[in-house]
């Protein structure tokens, strides 16, 4: 199995894995290896594993309310506008 984290190929700082099946046990362990992401609304597991019928059934990622560094703001274009058609 390739050992890849969440943030080092997408630098993201959590990650969701949606599952057909259930997750192996070294699944289980890696995710659980990847420690959890610290914010102001507490700690939440940095890699979550979810299977499709978990998913159905009403489960959702334990993921933190906002947190604005994880978005990038777009850079605002100066100038005259111009039209579509």
């Amino acid at each position: 199995m390739t050992r890849c984290s969440p943030g080092i190929r997408e630098k993201a700082k959590m990650g969701v894995l949606l599952s057909l099946a259930e997750p192996t046990g070294p699944m289980k362990k890696e995710a659980i290896a990847e420690g959890f992401y610290k914010t102001d609304h507490g700690d939440f597991p940095k890699l979550q594993i979810l299977t499709i019928e978990q998913r159905f059934a009403g489960s959702r990622p334990h993921l933190p309310w906002i947190d604005s560094t994880a978005f990038k703001k777009a850079k605002q274009e100066k100038g005259k506008q111009e039209w579509l058609f």
